[in-house]
């Protein structure tokens, strides 16, 4: 599965790498309540399926700092962990799941 996310570079934060960042002083959130599904798997979490991951995405094509935080479950965060084509399948699924597709 392809998907348009990048990770942030290790030790880096957003304003080191994302120039509607850089002035940042403080935040504000967070806003609203967290989702009741995992953003990759779409399961629900349970006292048995805890969020076990969170996972911060900075739309670039927004021009305000905004970032919005996704939960993920025990097994997502597995395959995420793996790396290469497993973790690229859990950011895909992330990314539909912001975009709305699923």
């Amino acid at each position: 599965m392809s998907h348009n996310m990048m990770l942030m570079p290790h030790n880096k934060t957003a304003a080191d790498v994302i120039p509607q960042y850089s002035d940042v002083k403080q935040t504000l959130g967070p806003i609203g309540s967290p989702c009741p599904v995992c953003a990759s798997c779409q399961q629900e979490f349970t006292e048995t399926r805890p969020p076990k991951l969170a996972l911060r995405i900075y739309p670039l094509q927004l021009s305000v700092p905004v970032s919005f935080l996704y939960r993920i479950c025990g097994s997502c965060t597995k395959l995420y962990r793996k790396g290469g084509k497993t973790r690229d399948g859990v950011l895909a699924a992330i990314e539909k799941f912001f975009m709305g597709e699923q």
